[in-house]
């Protein structure tokens, strides 16, 4: 079964019409938000010589959405994130790409949180991370 039939026998279960022109299209549009919002594009944590810095480095106000695991309802926030260079430092859109990569799917808060402080750590091994969401 496709995602866009499933879709349409959940709306038919809950007493929807599918066949009406208002919901015809419906199906398709909901399995393609679906996959959307649950879908991770990968992208390359590129890093880079930190030069000696060794100051914590703060990004805040990075906004995010998801979908909870439990309602599959959207969510939404905004996230913090903070770390001390090693060595290497990253670009600051990187760090807003890895709140974005790690919110999307079925999620919940504080999956979300370690999974952005995971990340951190695997790829630039810093002295301390702190996410906040």
């Amino acid at each position: 079964m496709t995602a866009e039939q499933a879709v349409r026998h959940l709306l038919e279960a809950l007493g929807e019409d599918t066949t009406r022109e208002g919901l015809l299209e419906t199906p398709r549009r909901m399995a393609s938000m679906l996959t959307e919002l649950c879908k991770k594009e990968p992208f390359k944590f590129t890093s880079f010589d930190s030069e000696g810095m060794d100051e914590m480095i703060v990004q805040s106000n990075i906004p995010f959405h998801s979908l909870c695991e439990h309602h599959v309802l959207p969510f939404m926030g905004t996230a913090a994130i903070a770390y001390i260079p090693n060595g290497k430092i990253v670009g600051l859109s990187k760090l807003t790409r890895a709140v974005h990569y790690c919110a999307r799917g079925l999620q919940n808060q504080e999956r979300i949180t370690q999974a952005v402080a995971d990340m951190l750590e695997v790829n630039l091994e810093p002295r301390g991370v702190g996410v906040v969401l």
